[in-house]
């Protein structure tokens, strides 16, 4: 069984180094399709699609990019997947303005990359604003109702999406982010729902208690985990460090998941020195792995 390990090019600190002296960037210089060939060196048969590029940098995810991005990944027997926006997304928001312009956006987005048949699309269920209100010292019972409205409202939120897209729900994959996960349960369950799970976030404690840790969280959702979002963390909230900087059972988590035959990819959430870093401790740790 060989694991399928993939990357997520173009990440902020590649965007930055992109920059000039100046601070100014010639989008029209820049080519997606090439940055993607160039960050999976031959390494990785898997790349993930950040959507927000669309909107941050307009034009660098245009229709014939997708074109080219789809015959590539085909010529090359490549597998993809799409995270869709995330950047002042709510979709659990009480606004229903913000929230009902946040369904646009994915849709549009879903639309935008259809083509390319992602394994899944990875969505955000909650955002920053639901972030905050979970940080917040409040009683049990109020922290239980609002989580409980954020969630009620996100779940039909999602049911608008895949209404709208007409894309099977086991497409949509929900990342544990800064949210009590379980949470999402009744969510998931009711819609048929896949997970995209981020080691990386629950170390970090942001996606509630989970007192088994890595280990605990797949063996809960394995049968819908279609992706997972490779890197390290720890607490206090950090996280997307390299493996073997935080509390990540590297040799546990990968011997776990060659027990299995997870057959998903497995996606590092790094930048690429980040990533060379993290490959190497795995294969001193887990020899045989990569």
């Amino acid at each position: 069984m060989t694991l399928h390990f993939g990357i997520r090019p173009f990440e902020f600190q590649d965007f930055i180094g992109m920059i000039g002296e100046k601070g100014k960037l010639d989008i029209s210089s820049v080519s997606y399709v090439d940055v993607v060939k160039d960050s999976l060196q031959n390494k990785f048969d898997h790349f993930e699609v950040t959507g927000d590029l669309a909107y941050v940098l307009p034009g660098l995810l245009s229709k014939d990019v997708i074109n080219q991005l789809t015959e590539f990944k085909n010529r090359n027997k490549l597998s993809c997947s799409v995270h869709l926006p995330l950047w002042a997304i709510e979709l659990s928001s009480p606004n229903n303005h913000i929230k009902n312009a946040s369904i646009k956006c994915l849709v549009d987005t879903i639309e935008q990359t259809r083509e390319l048949d992602p394994i899944c699309w990875v969505i955000h269920a909650t955002g920053a604003l639901i972030s905050e209100f979970s940080r917040l010292q409040l009683p049990h019972y109020a922290k239980s109702f609002m989580t409980g409205m954020f969630a009620s409202t996100a779940q039909k939120s999602l049911e608008q999406i895949i209404d709208q897209t007409n894309i099977s729900p086991r497409k949509l994959a929900v990342e544990n982010v800064e949210f009590p996960f379980r949470e999402m349960e009744e969510c998931i369950e009711a819609l048929d729902l896949s997970v995209c799970f981020d080691t990386g976030h629950l170390l970090a404690g942001y996606s509630g208690e989970w007192e088994g840790g890595v280990i605990d969280f797949f063996d809960t959702y394995h049968d819908r985990i279609v992706e997972l979002h490779l890197h390290d963390g720890k607490i206090p909230r950090i996280d997307h460090i390299p493996l073997g900087e935080g509390d990540l059972p590297v040799q546990e988590t990968i011997e776990t998941l060659l027990e299995v035959n997870f057959a998903g990819p497995i996606v590092f959430e790094l930048d690429l020195d980040e990533v060379e870093k993290s490959m190497m401790y795995i294969k001193e740790n887990v020899p045989g792995a990569l």
